[in-house]
């Protein structure tokens, strides 16, 4: 689905006028096209903490709330799965510019690519970093303005 899309409908109207005696009825008709602006997008959020560094994405990371880790490398790529990172169900590549981290996934759960708004901080608790992640546009069976956080299980 593409956001932003114009809604184009056309509206026909016909009219009916009678001729003499009732035989000779003619429908008269005009078409109307009429073009709805898209509505805007809200504005994505920009997520708390500092704008990330490579050094502080490479690592292995698990979703909060969801059963799902997430390795990156330094050399660009990354995977993501449910049970196995050696073996992962999604792999691909990403990069990062500022708070913008780009995602192309290149697996059979996932051939899509997005890019998530991000900030990093420390983590609560006894956690180590956190990173909080907003999609900045859909992908991957995610919709814009979605939230994550992924907390750092290895560096």
């Amino acid at each position: 689905m593409t956001l932003g899309a114009a809604l184009v409908m056309t509206v026909v109207t016909l009219s009916s006028c009678g001729g003499e005696d009732g035989d000779g009825d003619v429908a008269q008709g005009s078409t109307t096209t009429v073009a709805a602006e898209p509505s805007a997008m809200p504005p994505i959020p920009t997520p708390p903490g500092r704008p990330p560094t490579q050094q502080d994405i490479v690592g292995e990371w698990a979703t909060v709330g969801e059963a799902l880790q997430w390795r990156f490398t330094s050399d660009g790529e990354f995977a993501f799965d449910r049970i196995n990172l050696d073996a992962p169900a999604t792999r691909g590549t990403w990069t990062l510019e500022g708070r913008t981290i780009g995602l192309v996934a290149l697996g059979a759960s996932c051939l899509d690519d997005w890019e998530w708004r991000a900030g990093i901080e420390k983590g609560r608790a006894r956690m180590d970093d956190e990173l909080e992640v907003v999609f900045a546009r859909e992908g991957c069976n995610r919709i814009a303005a979605t939230r994550l956080t992924l907390v750092r299980i290895e560096r």
